[in-house]
């Protein structure tokens, strides 16, 4: 699936910014004026973080020509400490092509619309608790964005591991057209589709009130993990490394809201 590009999201945040000045200049304490105010200053905020996201995807990581390397290190260490081989994992799948196919879609189309109705039902629900999140969302993303200066390659571009591209195979790659050394694919450290999940796994194991609810949040972020690995998109460290950065921001907030409240 092809996204909005970063444009998109620059121009909207100008918009969204736009219309959040000038509803300030009406002076209204009407609460539909300034629900309107708040959502424009939302969605500026994080329409420009989708940019940021967007375009650092397209800027050229450091030692691309040692991402392969790389990667094969990462497999290596792995197999060190005993974590188990995501070839494991994708050839328990081969077998059933609607399974893959369908793996390659959840890849594709699950991350950006389940982390941006979450982001809604936040704002709209638990709007006290809502800037904290949305921030340390932002903080994690900028964070990934900088590990990934450092080209990783992913599991399907390091032969060694004997996986395959199951989204080449089936027609179905995002990427297809770009080619093997493009821009973006060799950003697979930290993976911010696991990390965006979790994100959502444990806001909805939080703060709904349904278990059904819960239950979804949290299956989504078992089923990213599980889809990005068997897809060969990354490799169990990408995902444990996203976690450690997500655990470090909950932290810091958590510690600097202890210090408040002492």
């Amino acid at each position: 699936m092809k996204w909005l590009s970063w444009r998109w999201g620059l121009g909207g945040a100008l918009v969204a910014l736009v219309v959040w000045y000038l509803i300030g200049l009406i002076n209204t304490e009407k609460p539909a004026w300034q629900f309107t105010r708040s959502f424009a200053r939302e969605f500026s905020i994080v329409s420009g973080l989708y940019a940021i996201w967007n375009l650092g995807g397209r800027i050229q990581a450091f030692g691309a020509d040692q991402a392969i390397e790389r990667g094969e290190r990462l497999w290596e260490f792995q197999q060190w400490i005993g974590l188990p081989s995501e070839d494991w994992l994708q050839e328990m799948i081969l077998p059933s092509a609607w399974l893959v196919k369908a793996a390659n879609i959840y890849y594709a189309v699950a991350h950006v619309p389940a982390f941006g109705a979450v982001l809604l039902w936040m704002f709209y629900s638990h709007r006290d608790s809502y800037p904290a999140f949305r921030t340390q969302m932002a903080l994690f993303t900028g964070t990934s964005l900088l590990i990934q200066l450092v080209a990783v390659a992913p599991p399907r571009f390091v032969d060694v591991t004997g996986m395959i591209d199951t989204a080449i195979v089936y027609n179905q790659s995002v990427y297809s057209a770009l080619g093997r050394e493009s821009i973006g694919q060799l950003q697979a450290m930290p993976s911010i589709h696991v990390g965006w999940a979790l994100f959502v796994g444990v806001l909805t194991l939080r703060f709904a009130s349904r278990w059904w609810v819960k239950v979804i949040g949290v299956s989504h972020a078992v089923l990213t993990w599980w889809v990005v690995m068997v897809t060969a998109n990354h490799f169990w460290m990408d995902g444990i490394v996203a976690a450690i950065i997500m655990v470090f921001w909950f932290s810091v907030f958590w510690l600097l809201g202890k210090s408040r409240s002492a």
